[in-house]
């Protein structure tokens, strides 16, 4: 595209998650974190192959009126339970604060069900506090910074001198070391 002269990059205005998405899975218009959610669900889907990972459903408590969307929907296979999460990307600095958590726990009351919240960001002090005390597992799901580099080794570099292992077959010896 042309903008005031310059060349512009269809991405720009896609957040890195998107442009992974795009880069990774599919270049489609969806929804402000929708791509998130399904990037959520297949990471998840890759670290647990046995259990059936569904995106974007809705679901009821027992004996419950109101009907809540879900971000990723996992069913253990071997294991009791369900599990559910709430998938938020955001940008810096904003963080999932304390009624962004408080609501989650709600739902998580009313499916009966263990709960995980994933975001590009951080949780304020408050939805941490929050999380520990309804057990809820708190995850960041984003892409690498260079402060990520920090303390860690990014690559190795092996000299390597190799001889030659066996020596030359030579006049008078067989290939199995015997003299002939």
């Amino acid at each position: 595209m042309q903008k005031g002269g310059f060349v512009t990059n269809p991405d720009e205005n896609l957040s890195p998650i998107e442009q992974i998405y795009d880069r990774n899975v599919a270049a489609e218009k969806l929804k402000h974190g929708t791509k998130y959610e399904q990037l959520t669900a297949l990471v998840f889907q890759s670290l647990d192959g046995s259990s059936e990972i569904v995106h974007d459903v809705k679901l009821r408590g027992d004996g419950k009126s109101t009907t809540h969307q879900i971000d990723v929907h996992i069913t253990r296979s071997g294991k009791a339970g369900r599990v559910i999460i709430e998938c938020r990307d955001k940008t810096d600095p904003n963080k999932i604060d304390l009624d962004e958590a408080r609501s989650f726990a709600t739902v998580i009351r009313q499916l009966s069900v263990t709960g995980i919240m994933v975001t590009t960001t951080d949780f304020t002090r408050g939805a941490k506090t929050l999380a520990q005390d309804e057990g809820i597992e708190l995850f960041t799901l984003r892409p690498f910074l260079e402060a990520d580099k920090e303390g860690r080794v990014e690559s190795i570099i092996i000299a390597m001198r190799v001889r030659n292992a066996y020596p030359r077959q030579r006049e008078g010896f067989c290939s199995d070391w015997g003299r002939v």
